[in-house]
């Protein structure tokens, strides 16, 4: 996963090789939406009890649109949050 952000910050968006995601995307993998905020988050599923998130950044809304285009990403609305959706 190291190869995945080009440039971080510690606010704001970070950048991302959406080459290298696109190569490990799995069914771990996910894009969280708030209004036009994005973040890209792996979860570590290696647990029987609990999963947890193993990698978070921010992305630009750019970036978010081309991995869920690329990728054939599906929606999922949030049931408690009116604009919160979760990309897999």
């Amino acid at each position: 996963m190291e190869n995945i952000v080009i440039k971080f910050e510690q606010t704001g968006e970070c950048e991302i090789s959406i080459n290298e995601v696109k190569k490990v995307w799995d069914s771990n993998w996910c894009i969280s939406q708030w209004h036009n905020e994005y973040t890209l988050c792996h979860y570590n599923t290696s647990s029987e009890n609990f999963t947890r998130t193993d990698f978070k950044v921010r992305i630009s809304e750019i970036q978010a649109n081309e991995l869920i285009t690329d990728l054939k990403l599906v929606s999922e609305k949030s049931p408690v949050f009116n604009n919160a959706y979760t990309w897999r």
